[in-house]
């Protein structure tokens, strides 16, 4: 854990949500194609 200011604080949580967000749409695809191709099969 760092000390930081609350500006650095605000900039950091708003990269965060943009990453999660992304890594959210990108896991739907995955997922689907997951199930797929157990059905193929």
């Amino acid at each position: 854990m760092v000390e930081c200011d609350a500006e650095l604080k605000m900039k950091s949580a708003k990269t965060a949500m943009l990453f999660s967000r992304t890594n959210t749409l990108l896991s739907i695809p995955m997922l689907l194609t997951m199930v797929a191709a157990q059905n193929l099969y």
